[in-house]
């Protein structure tokens, strides 16, 4: 996770992702580090990319669209333990959860 990528391609039923933190990341809580950054890259030739970076929090929400158009990556750890579930979604029927786990 610490490598920037994109989730439908490393999860191939990935269509939309969740993260739901489940503890509080800064100097004075659970842990450091940890961000969670989406890369945009360059509009133009000379231009640098746009990375957008999000302090996670006990509760907060994020939701995005798996494709390319949201490669991100999550910072290292510095001290502590980051917790956050991640939740998959697809509307393929195909790709849909069958068995004891649907």
């Amino acid at each position: 996770y610490w490598h920037e990528h994109v989730d439908a391609e490393q999860y191939p039923g990935f269509e939309y992702t969740a993260l739901i933190y489940l503890n509080d990341q800064g100097e004075d809580a659970d842990y450091t580090g940890g961000q969670f950054s989406f890369v945009d890259p360059p509009v133009a030739q000379d231009a640098s990319e746009r990375v957008t970076t999000l302090a996670p929090k006990c509760g907060k929400l994020v939701f995005f669209t798996s494709g390319p158009e949201n490669v991100h990556h999550v910072h290292k750890v510095e001290h502590g333990k980051r917790y956050a579930l991640t939740i998959a979604f697809t509307c393929d029927k195909a790709k849909e959860l069958k068995g004891e786990y649907a």
